[in-house]
């Protein structure tokens, strides 16, 4: 499975959903990404907010990424892992949020093609460096292996 369709993916189904609340002229309360292979017992609460911040899953592997620093190029501090399974937020947090794969693209540019593209690491370091908040919430989920087959 490739990193970089699933960003640019998002970024397509994120903009789908923003024409048709434009063209029929209403805004959803919240935006979700989630991915079509989460098992789970409930969906998340929704929390409507009009802040600067996306709603991330405890990803089921929490580990940590190191931001990405600009001046100078490099890594900065290790942050908790943003969701690239389930994360929500209004349309301005999550226009940010499905950045990834532009982010990804200026990283390799950055980086003379040394940044690795991966799931949840650039998912947080994309967040990040747009300054986004990140609040997060338990939801525990399990993916349907019969789905990557």
């Amino acid at each position: 499975y490739n990193p970089m369709s699933m960003f640019f993916n998002d970024r397509k189904s994120f903009d789908m959903a923003t024409k048709y609340a434009d063209d029929n002229g209403f805004e959803y309360d919240a935006y979700m990404k989630y991915r079509s292979d989460i098992i789970t017992s409930s969906l998340p609460e929704i929390n409507i907010s009009n802040e600067y911040e996306i709603h991330s899953v405890i990803p089921w592997c929490n580990h940590t990424a190191p931001i990405v620093t600009r001046e100078p190029l490099g890594y900065g501090e290790e942050v908790p892992w943003v969701s690239d399974a389930i994360v929500y937020g209004n349309r301005k947090s999550m226009n940010a949020y499905t950045e990834t794969y532009n982010f990804c693209m200026e990283m390799l540019e950055l980086f003379e093609g040394r940044y690795p593209c991966n799931f949840e690491p650039s998912v947080t370091q994309n967040a990040y460096d747009k300054n986004l908040s990140v609040k997060y919430f338990n939801n525990p989920y399990s993916l349907d292996s019969s789905r990557h087959q």
